[in-house]
């Protein structure tokens, strides 16, 4: 299959055989007296043409390797010889080529070199290197990428102990011990260890290996190990951070499942405290007493109210806290609101206003138990940062449809305000200003984090706007549906007091006692 070419001095064919045509798809005719130039593309850079002329013109013979184009414009490779043909008078008289054609070896060499330039690539993105032990001779080859894995620089290929040294303690030897048993036994390995680099940088390599047994070795002696190196570090660290976050998720499930279970077992003494102490009221007491019982009173109820936060948050983590909406009347629900708080704003001298706007719906749709208690911590914390000056509820409506209208309801007071730092952590549970703020005014720094809770659970949003020493305005957005026929409602009527049979029942007999006798002093 040798192909052959003949040239005058000038480099000009004079004589191709059949194969030369065929390979170049060019006739004889068009071949003959042309250069070479016509089946030479460019290929090769100009200095590789004037090397093999060089060489030929000084009357020595050129072997190397051709890449020409067809007359169709396709590449194709040859191994070529040109000899200079040299005269009886000593001179050079013809140029003679002998190709063979390497088209179909250099392709696979192609595609090979393409192959492992994607493997290396693959590699490198997946930090994923290669390495091979051959077990007759001990040497150890490693890839690009192992050696940037163990920060190796330059081709250097380490000794097995070498390789080994880079696993400190325990761990190189659980290295050495997997390979003693691949090449004894016959087993693979998948090992996640700690490596430490050229560098000292310690990371996680995950590490896979496998025998190899060659044609003409013994069925029990493999001839060559083969694996893989990946540097896990990142994924190490992930799971690492994954299982700090699983402890913490449980022992915040173990924290709201112990608040919810103590908040229960103290709720039942205490709700038998403030019945007693509301029975004890209605009986003949001297000023003294009664000074006492008012101050019990007022305790039982402050607990009470921190017990049943602290339910409210357990409810909330629990994923348990649900909305019973209905139908009410939100003057009602100003004018409960007003009769609440009025007497702890004139007791500090603060004058409070409660409105909305004219235009907003008198009659909504929601829940109001929760609604009240949004205004009600809201109100409370006004009251209790403000030592002078005003405390307002506004109400305004942000659209109306014909069947929902979007509330904005903002709480203003002209008390200490809050510095911008803390306002970012202010909506989360246990938060308050500083320990300063709990020392002087007390509570536990719940109920702007039930806000937040129960305003998204009723799809809107919550924010405050305030600066330190110039008091602050708490708004939310309450998205409310209207209910049907609220247009033409006449307003509700407030029952009259009735005679009524009532059956008491409850697990504890105090707390019996105390509903009945609740209920007679009703007419019931």
């Amino acid at each position: 299959h040798a192909l052959y070419s003949v040239t005058d001095r000038a480099g000009r064919i004079i004589d191709v055989n059949e194969g030369f045509c065929q390979i170049s798809g060019y006739s004889r005719e068009e071949l003959i007296g042309q250069t070479h130039r016509l089946v030479n593309s460019g290929h090769h850079p100009l200095s590789f043409w004037q090397t093999m002329w060089r060489t030929v013109s000084s009357g020595k013979p050129w072997h190397g390797e051709v890449c020409n184009h067809t007359k169709q414009g396709q590449a194709y490779w040859v191994d070529s010889i040109i000899a200079p043909f040299v005269g009886a008078e000593g001179h050079i008289e013809r140029f003679i080529s002998i190709r063979t054609d390497i088209t179909e070896r250099k392709n696979a060499e192609r595609r090979l070199g393409e192959s492992q330039a994607l493997l290396e690539r693959t590699g490198r993105l997946a930090g994923v290197g290669g390495w091979q032990l051959d077990l007759d001779t001990g040497q150890l080859e490693w890839t690009a990428q192992v050696r940037q894995i163990h920060g190796v620089t330059g081709d250097q290929q380490p000794s097995l102990q070498e390789a080994l040294a880079f696993y400190p303690g325990e761990a190189g030897a659980t290295m050495q011990h997997a390979i003693q048993d691949a090449t004894e036994h016959g087993r693979s390995w998948d090992l996640e260890l700690p490596l430490r680099r050229a560098d000292g940088q310690t990371i996680w390599g995950r590490s896979v290996g496998e025998p190899e047994f060659g044609p003409e070795s013994a069925a029990d002696r493999p001839v060559r190990l083969l694996g893989a190196i990946q540097d896990i570090t990142a994924r190490r660290v992930a799971d690492q951070a994954l299982l700090r976050l699983e402890s913490a998720e449980a022992a915040s499930a173990a924290k709201t499942a112990f608040l919810a279970n103590m908040s229960h077992e103290i709720r039942t003494p205490m709700n038998a405290v403030i019945g007693l102490s509301y029975l004890l009221e209605q009986t003949e007491l001297d000023s003294e007493q009664r000074s006492c019982l008012s101050k019990i009173q007022m305790a039982s109820r402050s607990l009470l109210g921190v017990i049943n936060d602290v339910l409210d948050v357990s409810k909330i983590e629990a994923g348990e806290m649900t909305l019973d909406e209905a139908p009410f009347r939100l003057d009602e629900l100003l004018h409960e609101l007003r009769e609440w708080m009025a007497p702890q704003a004139e007791a500090k001298g603060l004058v409070m206003t409660l409105e909305a706007d004219a235009d907003v719906p008198r009659e909504l749709q929601g829940d109001v138990q929760r609604i009240r208690q949004i205004f009600t911590n809201l109100l409370s914390n006004a009251l209790k940062f403000t030592e002078s000056g005003r405390i307002a509820l506004n109400i305004h409506a942000l659209e109306r449809g014909p069947e929902r209208v979007l509330l904005r309801c903002e709480v203003t007071d002209t008390g200490i305000g809050i510095p911008p730092a803390v306002q970012a952590r202010l909506f989360a549970p246990f938060t308050q200003a500083d320990a300063s703020t709990t020392r002087r005014f007390g509570g536990t720094g719940l109920g702007l984090s039930i806000v937040r809770h129960l305003t998204g659970l009723m799809g809107g949003e919550v924010g405050v706007h305030s600066q330190s020493g110039a008091g602050s305005t708490f708004w939310l957005t309450l998205p409310l549906r209207l209910p049907l026929g609220a247009e033409t409602r006449p307003p509700a009527q407030r029952p009259m007091n009735q005679a009524l049979e009532v059956l008491i029942a409850d697990d504890l007999g105090t707390d019996r006692n105390i509903l009945a006798a609740m209920a007679r002093s009703l007419g019931w």
